[in-house]
Formats: C-alpha cells, structure tokens, sequence
C-alpha cells in the first residue's frame, strides 16, 4: 500500500502551486510541502515501517523496487522542501516590508533584501538556478508595484496634494531596479557567482511604467501646491479682490477633476494612451 500512497502523495504536491501572487506566498508554498513530506517520511521510519522492510529485503519481495524507487523520490523532494524553507525563511522580514510596510520600509529594506538575495542564490542548491530565482523576483516586483498602487488613491491624492507619498513611491519604484541593477554588477565584477540574467520585462517593465506616472502626479501636485501658495490669504489681502482669486483657484481645481475620475488605472500600461491623451 505504501508505493501507490507515496506516488499519490508526491503527485498532489507537486501539483500545488503558491496560493497568491508576492513572495510571502512562495515561503508558504513550501512550508506546506515540507510539512505534508515531513510527516509521510516519519510515518515510513517508525520502527514498524522498518522491521517490515526488512522482512521484505530478506524474502527478496518483488514489491521492493517500486517502493524505494517512490520513497528515494518522497526523500529527495523531501529535502528539496526543508533546504528552501530554510533559505526562504531568511528573506521573509525583507518580504513582510514590502508586503505590508510603509514606503520609507521598502525603501529601506530592497538594497538588504538584495544581498539576502545573492546569498540564497549562492548558497542555496535550488534557488541558484534561473528557473526558481526568476519567479521568486516576480513575485518581489509584483508586490512592489501592487503596494504602491494600493496606497495611490487618484480619487484623494489631489485634495490635499500629497507630495511625501508620491515621491517616497516614485522612489521605491525606481530603488527595485537600481538595487537590482547594482547587485547584478557587483555580482558580475566578483566573477564567483552565476550571473544574473533575468527577464528585465518581467521584473521592471510595470514598475518602471508606474515610476513615470508618479512622476506626472508629482508634477500635478506640486503645482497644485504652488497656485494655492500663492492664490492665498496674502493675495487677497493686497489685490482686495477675494472673490475674484477664488473663482481663479475653483479653476485651477476643476483642472484635475479629469484626473481624479480617470475610469481607468494609472499604472495598468494598457491605458498610456488614455493617460498621455
């Protein structure tokens, strides 16, 4: 009964995939894999398991190769499980940042995170290759992108211009690839370690989209900023002309009514054109 209990089992995992689109979810991936693995190879060494094993190693049972054949696959998965736990579990603090922190704590985390990153990709023996690390970065980039989109709400961004949150986000866009881009050189000037020759469309083309909007909404809002400076309570004082100024400003605000209702989203590079028109 073993044989066919470790095949099924080893076919359900292997189906599995991440449950949600940032890197936290990918630690939790392999949690459960190693959790589900972990309790199938302790049922199979009790001693029980063993003393029958032996009893079929004497009788030469023709049962034996199938079963070490899926126990030697159950084990190797096995340890493929725990090895990534346990690299992964040392980019986590970096992952909870970006996933629920503020801006300034992305800002902070994604050199540091960088060079968790190298190391994983040194040491590790399965998250050296493109195929696992690629991914994994996707994941990074898409939950960069996604919390700055969360916290940009275009219905309120304007009433009180708030320019700290659209440069720290402009920010926090940018530092993704040059954090990127300064360890992929220092990883090429050391010679050691695998290159990293990821697909930069994959990992910058969204943020690098969303970096250029914010530098539009940074544009709109300082001048916002600057014609209710200057549109002001001195400026009625001297020209006594109060209601004249307030018509002019009620102007200047209707100006971004248009972009306040956009019915679509600023950083989904499917709309640049309705964006930029």
């Amino acid at each position: 009964d073993w044989t066919p209990a470790i095949a099924t089992a080893l076919e359900t995992q292997l189906a599995k995939q991440p449950i949600g689109k940032g890197p936290l979810a990918e630690i939790e991936h392999w949690r459960a894999r190693n959790a589900a693995l972990s309790t199938l190879c302790e049922q199979l060494n009790t001693p029980n398991a063993r003393r029958m094993l032996e009893v079929l190693e004497k009788v030469e049972s023709q049962l034996l190769p199938g079963f070490r054949y899926q126990f030697s696959e159950l084990e190797k998965r096995y340890i493929e499980a725990k090895d990534n736990v346990k690299f992964l579990t040392t980019l986590e603090r970096h992952f909870k940042h970006i996933t629920n922190g503020t801006l300034v704590q992305i800002l902070d985390t994604l050199p540091s995170m960088m060079n968790a990153l190298r190391m994983v990709w040194v040491i590790s023996r399965h998250y050296k290759e493109d195929h696992r690390m690629e991914p994994l970065m996707a994941r990074i980039a898409w939950e960069v992108a996604n919390r700055v989109s969360t916290m940009i709400n275009m219905r309120t961004i304007f009433k009180e211009p708030a320019i700290k949150l659209i440069t720290d986000a402009k920010a926090v866009l940018e530092k993704w690839k040059s954090s990127y881009m300064a360890m992929r050189q220092k990883i090429e000037e050391s010679g050691r370690d695998n290159r990293w020759e990821f697909d930069r469309n994959k990992l910058f083309a969204r943020t690098d989209y969303m970096a250029q909007r914010c530098g539009d909404l940074l544009y709109v809002a300082e001048m916002l900023r600057d014609m209710r400076a200057m549109l002001g309570p001195e400026l009625k004082a001297v020209t006594g002309d109060a209601k004249g100024i307030d018509e002019v400003m009620s102007r200047v605000e209707a100006l971004v009514v248009p972009l306040e209702m956009a019915p679509f989203d600023l950083f989904d590079r499917r709309y640049q054109t309705s964006w930029e028109g």
